[in-house]
């Protein structure tokens, strides 16, 4: 074999072991960051008690998320929310764990620091990274829980 193919035949079987590398550590860091599945279930009044909508969190990633914020935005994109296990610092989910939280009619306002009523029409967890998870079809679940 002539010197010349030999290493034109190593440098494609380099440059092929260098992408499969590539492609392997995008996988795993594609992989590791934290994912938050969220998934709604709205419980109709009842004797057990008024219109609630009860929100199922999960972490789907292979890293820890830290849930802080339970909140919501105004029409005119004014926010507010209320802490997560504010004595924690947040409520920590590690690999595919679950928390629910439940919200009632009251939890659809929020107060600004004037102390005026906001009120809400979506609503969103925040985690300590600042992201905000946009709740599944709150907007439809709002308009119920003050139905």
């Amino acid at each position: 074999m002539d010197l010349q193919v030999a290493s034109i035949i190593i440098a494609i079987f380099a440059l092929l072991v260098s992408l499969g590398t590539l492609c392997v550590s995008f996988y795993s860091t594609y992989q590791d960051r934290p994912r938050l599945r969220i998934a709604t279930l709205f419980l109709e009044a009842s004797e057990f008690g008024p219109n609630r909508v009860v929100v199922t969190l999960v972490n789907k990633g292979r890293r820890p998320i830290i849930l802080r914020l339970v909140g919501g935005t105004t029409s005119e994109d004014h926010w507010s929310g209320s802490f997560i296990d504010f004595d924690k610092g947040g409520r920590r989910l590690a690999e595919h764990e679950r928390h629910e939280i439940t919200l009632e009619k009251e939890d659809t306002i929020g107060f600004n620091p004037e102390g005026d009523d906001l009120i809400y029409v979506r609503l969103w967890i925040e985690d300590s990274l600042g992201n905000r998870h946009h709740i599944p079809n709150s907007e439809s679940l709002i308009d119920k829980l003050r139905a």
